[in-house]
């Protein structure tokens, strides 16, 4: 399901707030956008569940597109999680000479696709996704920052204007 999208959209797409978008949108509502992808519509439209349980401390290793999600879901309503965003060193490699050299994840998606190879032109150039707790934090600290060189800007002048007082 999301193999086939990020395949149809070889202009890159922006994950956010459950949803991805084509990067080269200029909508300005997002789910307005041709191409827009609702994870939580998608994962309605779903008609084979697994559920995986364990203990605590147990891992369980799932494909970066699969719809997952953790915890008890007591109501059980679909819930989906989307890990921040993060950049490849380089693109996978969907058509390699040797099938031997495919990585994990790209012989899942090739699955996926239901492809042996997929020859992926991106459109558009590679750019940097800086998640938006990275944005958040990057302003508290510039705050943080202006803050402190205000706090020694009053002390320089307080020193400067300081009256001295005798001592017995």
């Amino acid at each position: 399901m999301i193999a086939q999208y990020l395949a149809s959209h070889p202009e890159g797409v922006i994950a956010e707030n459950l949803s991805l978008r084509p990067s080269t949108t200029t909508a300005a509502n997002p789910r307005e956008a041709p191409g827009y992808w609702s994870h939580l519509e998608e994962v309605r439209k779903c008609q084979k569940f697994v559920e995986v349980t364990g203990e605590v401390g147990d891992v369980v290793l799932l494909h970066p597109l699969m719809l997952h999600s953790a915890s008890k879901n007591n109501l059980r309503e679909p819930r989906v999680i989307t890990n921040p965003p993060v950049g490849l060193r380089k693109p996978f490699n969907l058509c390699r000479e040797d099938p031997r050299d495919y990585s994990l994840v790209e012989k899942k998606t090739l699955k996926a696709l239901g492809v042996e190879k997929f020859e992926f032109k991106p459109t558009t150039e590679r750019r940097l996704v800086v998640p938006q707790r990275v944005l958040r934090e990057r302003a508290m600290l510039e705050a943080e920052r202006k803050r402190l060189e205000q706090l020694e800007l009053e002390n320089i002048t307080l020193i400067t204007n300081s009256v001295p007082i005798a001592v017995a």
